[in-house]
């Protein structure tokens, strides 16, 4: 159904407040953050599959690990793709059953829905190992998923715990201020004692 001209007007003007990122730094983390997540987009999606879908997968993943580093951006965007893959299998999976339902409509018109789609399962299964491989698939891609989410905590995990080094917590500016002190405040000098006692 069209839009309203009423309605156009009110997203056009909800458009105006949205100015995305407004300092330097976050323009130029967003216009990475794009092209990072287009190139992925561009060497996973297949003909038909939604690239705004994709894409705002990854923008949910990266808001919830918030990636620093190129390892940590590497094994996000791994996840992301195993999670993406693994939707892409259950869809297969769905279209085949649904497919095969279709095919099944003149013999199982007076079923119900449940009982249609179990014949049509049990005719893949012993027409092909299809449902196999898909099912395998969607293991092998839960797999890599749970894998990446892992090695990234890991990662993380290794990085806090690292002998002798303590990170600091740049939300806390006290603690900031006071590592900086420690570092730039001399250390009191010892004075030599002029009259040592004597001996008695």
């Amino acid at each position: 159904m069209p839009l309203s001209e009423r309605k156009l007007a009110a997203n056009r003007a909800n458009a105006q407040k949205s100015t995305g990122p407004r300092n330097f730094e976050g323009r130029r983390r967003s216009s990475q953050n794009a092209l990072k997540h287009g190139v992925l987009a561009n060497a996973i999606l297949i003909e038909g599959e939604c690239r705004e879908g994709f894409l705002n997968l990854c923008r949910s993943y990266q808001r919830e690990y918030n990636p620093q580093t190129p390892t940590e951006h590497a094994l996000v965007n791994k996840a992301v793709t195993a999670q993406w893959r693994a939707l892409r299998a259950a869809a297969i999976e769905s279209a085949a059953i649904t497919r095969e339902m279709q095919l099944q409509a003149h013999s199982t018109e007076h079923d119900d829905e449940t009982t249609r789609a179990m014949l049509a399962v049990k005719a893949l299964n012993e027409t092909s190992a299809h449902m196999e491989r898909l099912s395998l698939y969607e293991h092998r891609f839960d797999v890599q998923h749970r894998h990446a989410i892992r090695d990234l905590h890991r990662l993380r995990r290794q990085q806090t715990e690292k002998p002798g080094v303590e990170k600091l917590n740049l939300n806390k500016p006290t603690q900031i201020d006071e590592a900086i002190r420690e570092l730039i405040t001399p250390e009191p000098e010892t004075k030599p004692i002029e009259n040592p006692p004597k001996a008695a």
